[in-house]
């Protein structure tokens, strides 16, 4: 039952024909806590992702390129890598693996000093090998270990003396003053420089904050305007309705009085027609 396996050794021999070329078929092995997977020809570390309980992790004599798909691992204390082709550590590694107290990276390629500072913030790392990599024919390289991996008590398999830390201390300490000098000189003109852009922002922050007032100030007048001019516009419309009114009813009033006009005398010339009779009068008039 792969649920309850603690230890699983799936390494091979040297030169054996059955040797692993990937990672697979672990996710059931949840409890496990040491994978032993050396001499095999593993190229890529994958799918360990459900192994959260895993302590030690052997992946030494592969042929492994890169540290990855380890970022879950927060409880690996053994990590061997040795006799692979690493040449670069991840940033992560001392911020997810922080419990890490043993690394074995003996014969990869990793060149650069630099790469082994990302190590400085491993609290309990007390055992660390990097025997047979460029890095170790460089000067000072076991001083230069020992004085920025502090809490180390073994290095490339040999404890580390008293007097070889206080070599070390001699040897960096006014070149890690230095570096600190200079690392604060930096973040001061890194904060001159974020004060200099807060200043630059809260001034465009104040423009723009004049530029909306004056814009809400002119569309408040503009709203003004446009009510007056409403206002005035209705006045006149009323006005305009008042003279038509007014032309009309003179005009009605007009037309009403000639057409009683006309049925007047209308009717009066028929009356003296029918009677046979033309007043003088109606004459005159004609």
């Amino acid at each position: 039952n792969l649920v309850l396996v603690g230890t699983l050794n799936l390494s091979t021999s040297a030169g054996s024909d059955k040797q692993f070329r990937y990672i697979e078929n672990l996710d059931k092995c949840e409890r496990l806590h040491v994978l032993n997977l050396s001499n095999n020809r593993i190229e890529r570390i994958e799918k360990l992702e459900k192994l959260c309980q895993l302590r030690e992790l052997h992946l030494s004599s592969n042929r492994i390129r890169k540290i990855e798909g380890l970022e879950h691992m927060t409880n690996l204390q053994v990590l061997n890598l040795a006799f692979n082709n690493i040449e670069h550590l991840p940033v992560w590694i001392a911020k997810k693996l922080r419990s890490l107290h043993t690394i074995n990276l003996q014969r990869n390629k990793i060149s650069s000093l630099h790469e082994i500072t990302k190590l400085k913030p491993l609290k309990n790392l007390t055992s660390l090998s990097l025997a047979e990599n460029p890095i170790s024919s460089l000067p000072h390289y076991h001083l230069f270990l020992i004085f920025h991996l502090r809490s180390l008590e073994m290095l490339d398999g040999q404890p580390i003396s008293p007097q070889e830390r206080e070599q070390a201390h001699q040897r960096f300490h006014m070149e890690e003053v230095e570096r600190l000098e200079q690392e604060l000189e930096l973040r001061a003109e890194e904060t001159a420089q974020l004060q200099r852009e807060r200043t630059t922002a809260l001034e465009e922050l104040e423009r723009r904050e004049t530029l909306n007032q004056n814009l809400r100030q002119q569309h408040q007048e503009q709203q003004r305007s446009r009510e007056e001019l409403r206002r005035e516009l209705d006045t006149k419309s009323e006005l305009v309705g008042n003279v038509v009114f007014t032309v009309i009813n003179l005009s009605v009033n007009r037309v009403d009085h000639f057409v009683l006009q006309h049925n007047y005398f209308g009717l009066f010339y028929l009356h003296n027609m029918t009677s046979g009779k033309k007043s003088n009068k109606y004459n005159t008039f004609l």
